[in-house]
């Protein structure tokens, strides 16, 4: 399946913040957008800021924002921050998400190191 909603997915590519799942990550997620009609993916500096950065851990983790979009490509709810992903099991589930293209309530287990941080 793939989604039919558009969305933008910013992802962090600060040194050391995407851990060991970082190229398969970006693979994957890449896969995912290509297929997802209205689908964007960014990747960008730090979403965290200096003080929080996930990188400056032992953990690391990729930490990304999804924000999702109408068909004018103009948001249509609140970004939704998601992160650490540390696991090929929650890239699979980050990127079945996207597909399935209901992203106003992301899975519990992509969200767990945001809630600890506030955003840039």
């Amino acid at each position: 399946m793939t989604s039919r909603s558009p969305f933008t997915v910013a992802l962090c590519r600060a040194d050391g913040c995407a851990g060991q799942c970082a190229d398969d990550l970006l693979d994957r997620l890449r896969e995912t957008v290509r297929k997802s009609p209205g689908g964007v993916l960014v990747a960008t500096g730090c979403l965290r800021g200096p003080l929080s950065c996930g990188g400056s851990g032992e953990k690391g983790g990729a930490f990304l924002v999804v924000q999702p979009c109408g068909d004018n490509r103009q948001p249509s709810g609140a970004a939704i921050p998601i992160g650490p992903i540390h696991s090929e099991e929650q890239v699979e589930t980050l990127c079945r998400w996207l597909r399935q293209g209901h992203l106003s309530q992301p899975p519990s287990a992509l969200q767990d190191g945001f809630r600890a941080a506030r955003l840039n």
